[in-house]
């Protein structure tokens, strides 16, 4: 026969708790590791968890991604409120009222587009933008002039058409890469949301052809 006790609590004692804070992607995984709020606090203690630090806008992991809060929604992790707040966990203000009180944060992974355009020095369309970079984690270098700014650009239609070199065009003013200065910069970082990145070209000159007469003679 087993018997099982449990630890007398002393009933002169406060009871105290702890308010743990963990930080979270949309489907649960943890980005941050846990901050502690409110450690080994008597019942009653009040907390906040959106003191500064405790929620921050951004988070960048170990790794070189950066995660911003999300607004409010349903996720896969669950409901999140205005405050990022997923409302499955404990409240983000309060008081101590239990051994370990848990809030958790939700935040998503910041990405950007890299997109690559190709105009005429009127600023026509001449050849499909492409992507260059896709849904990239922000930071992460990307470089349009290694694989995405031909020299030349042949039209459906065969038409021939080349980079121009750097002046004032009816488009705008162009430096020495043909790249269009109001637009982004060939090269640099991914930023969250979207570069677009544009190159000018003009039709290339076909050379002349050699004229000549031709004279029949009769003998």
């Amino acid at each position: 026969v087993t018997y099982v006790y449990k630890l007398k609590e002393d009933p002169t004692k406060p009871k105290e708790g702890d308010v743990i804070i963990t930080y979270v992607d949309e489907k649960g995984k943890e980005i941050k590791k846990p901050r502690q709020d409110t450690p080994n606090s008597p019942y009653d203690t009040p907390y906040n968890t959106t003191e500064e630090g405790e929620k921050p806008k951004t988070i960048k992991t170990p790794d070189g991604k950066t995660y911003k809060i999300v607004p409010k929604g349903d996720y896969p992790v669950g409901k999140v409120d205005g405050d990022g707040h997923l409302e499955s966990s404990d409240p983000i203000k309060g008081k101590v009222d239990k051994p370990r009180s848990i809030i958790t944060y939700v935040y998503k992974e910041v990405k950007g587009d890299v997109y690559v355009h190709y105009k005429d020095t009127e600023g026509k369309t001449i050849k499909t933008s492409v992507v260059d970079e896709k849904d990239q984690p922000v930071d992460k270098d990307y470089d349009t002039v290694v694989d995405n700014r031909p020299k030349t650009i042949t039209t459906t239609d065969g038409k021939v058409y080349e980079l121009v070199p750097a002046g004032n065009y009816t488009v705008g003013k162009v430096d020495g890469q043909g790249h269009l200065e109001s637009s982004d910069a060939t090269t640099g970082k991914v930023i969250e949301g979207r570069k677009d990145v544009t190159y000018i070209y003009k039709l290339k000159e076909q050379p002349a052809q050699p004229k000549g007469n031709v004279y029949v003679h009769y003998v």
